[in-house]
């Protein structure tokens, strides 16, 4: 059984978008009518520079444990300068999960560990809170063994959370303008150590990322941090291009979904694949 799919050039580039395509099941693609041979990218290496990155970001979009919160059990404001509130820290206590107060972009927190208790929490957040500077004067006393007294000199204010930790880290290179992701790797308490970066990478193993590395990354979190380093230069072969294509050839891209042919096509040609 055999199909065919058409697609006319809308924007004239030197490629041309295509959905389902595999290429190891097409037989034959046309341009305009005209039968097109079929070869692979010229596997000439280029030499790139490989960057490590770290993303962290705390998701918030998580179901919690029954019992396990922060919340706020008493809050004034006494002649309109200083706030004192009460925060009440649940009695379940999960691992791996980061208990955070935030004012602005300042922010405190603690991601629980194995064998960790309500005190544990409690007096972490403590440090925590005690260690940032907030723009305002606080005075933090720990009560029983699940809540927190915060006195404010001022007009601050707290958020909080509790929500789920990840670190994500890896490699990634940019070709054409276009990143691509290489290694990646993710954990939820620390960054995962990588491997060290290889001397050569083949274009058709590398994922390509529409919008970018931090798009790529991102999910829903409250807040979250990107850094990146450059570790070095390593080859990549079969870099689609222009001059990587075979005159009267075309390649077919199984990663990117693309038809690339050895020149730029012309608006409104139509190409047309067929596939076992």
């Amino acid at each position: 059984m055999f199909r065919s799919d058409q697609y006319t050039v809308a924007t004239e580039l030197n490629y041309i978008p295509v959905s389902g395509v595999v290429a190891e099941d097409v037989i034959k693609v046309t341009r305009s009518g005209k039968d097109i041979r079929i070869t692979e990218f010229d596997s000439s290496p280029v030499n790139t520079d490989i960057y490590s990155f770290q993303w962290y970001g705390i998701s918030t979009e998580i179901t919690l444990p029954v019992n396990m919160y922060i919340i706020t059990v008493f809050n004034s404001v006494i002649g309109g300068v200083q706030r004192i509130v009460k925060y009440e820290i649940g009695s379940v206590v999960g691992r791996d999960y980061t208990f955070t107060f935030t004012n602005g972009t300042n922010i405190a927190s603690y991601t629980s560990k194995l064998g960790d208790v309500t005190e544990d929490i409690r007096d972490a957040l403590i440090t925590a809170l005690e260690a940032v500077s907030w723009g305002f004067t606080i005075t933090v006393t720990p009560i029983s063994t699940n809540q927190i007294y915060i006195e404010i000199d001022g007009t601050g204010d707290f958020g909080y959370y509790i929500g789920r930790a990840t670190y994500k880290t890896g490699y990634y290179c940019t070709i054409n303008s276009e990143d691509y992701l290489i290694y990646y790797d993710d954990d939820f308490s620390a960054y995962p150590t990588l491997p060290g970066i290889n001397a050569s990478y083949d274009f058709t193993d590398l994922t390509l990322m529409d919008d970018g590395i931090e798009a790529y990354l991102d999910d829903p979190t409250t807040t979250n941090t990107f850094s990146e380093t450059l570790e070095g230069v390593s080859a990549i072969s079969s870099i689609p291009g222009e001059d990587t294509v075979p005159n009267q050839f075309c390649v077919i891209e199984n990663t990117e979904q693309r038809v690339y042919f050895w020149e730029t096509l012309g608006f409104g040609e139509n190409i047309k694949i067929y596939q076992k």
